[in-house]
């Protein structure tokens, strides 16, 4: 029901205003995917659970994103720990390394780190922008002090993405609950209205 079209259909009721006469009708509402045709509050409820299932759509989306994001830094911080433990200080790493990361179209892939030049091929794969590679210096090695703060300054922009993500996250639950709760609301109040005619006959 992403692409919901909504047609109002009128009918004649076969009576007449007794003040001025004119025949009078009511609506009912067609939706594409519902088989019947439904009143105000049906048709309020099939709006609001068509963007609840929109939001659910969303919201799996997001948290695949974070989930990738934490896996790409599970990496990242591996690939520093080596490092930081190298007893030279230089790259390539006398025992290289592998890591699992996502790509940048979310698929699990693996990576041999041994030094600067094979850290940005990885970044590389996982969508992470040139500007952020690790610099080699001129006789085609990197201290491991500055892989580790290069590899610090991409961590550092991947949490913040992260923590927006997560915000935005809390925001679309919140709309997905408030989609839900108007539908119990709007049930209720048929179901009063329904005991209400019941009641009556």
């Amino acid at each position: 029901m992403s692409d919901m079209t909504i047609e109002t259909v009128n009918y004649d009721l076969s009576m007449r205003d007794p003040e001025t006469g004119r025949v009078l009708t009511g609506n009912v509402y067609r939706v594409s995917g519902i088989n019947r045709d439904l009143s105000i509050g049906e048709l309020v409820m099939a709006i609001c659970l068509n963007r609840a299932v929109e939001l659910e759509s969303q919201i799996v989306d997001k948290m695949n994103v974070m989930a990738n994001t934490t896996l790409l830094l599970e990496a990242m911080t591996q690939i520093q720990e080596a490092f930081v433990n190298e007893a030279d200080g230089m790259d390539p790493l006398a025992n290289p390394i592998t890591v699992s990361y996502p790509d940048k179209d979310g698929n699990l892939q693996t990576a041999t780190i041994s030094d600067a030049t094979s850290i940005n091929n990885f970044l590389r794969a996982a969508g992470i922008d040139e500007s952020q590679e690790i610099k080699i210096g001129s006789n085609g090695t990197t201290s491991a002090t500055d892989i580790i703060s290069g590899l610090s300054s991409i961590i550092d922009s991947k949490n913040s993405v992260n923590q927006a993500d997560m915000i935005e996250l809390q925001s679309l639950t919140n709309k997905r609950d408030q989609s839900y709760d108007l539908i119990t609301n709007v049930l209720k109040s048929l179901f009063t209205t329904l005991s209400g005619n019941v009641n009556n006959l």
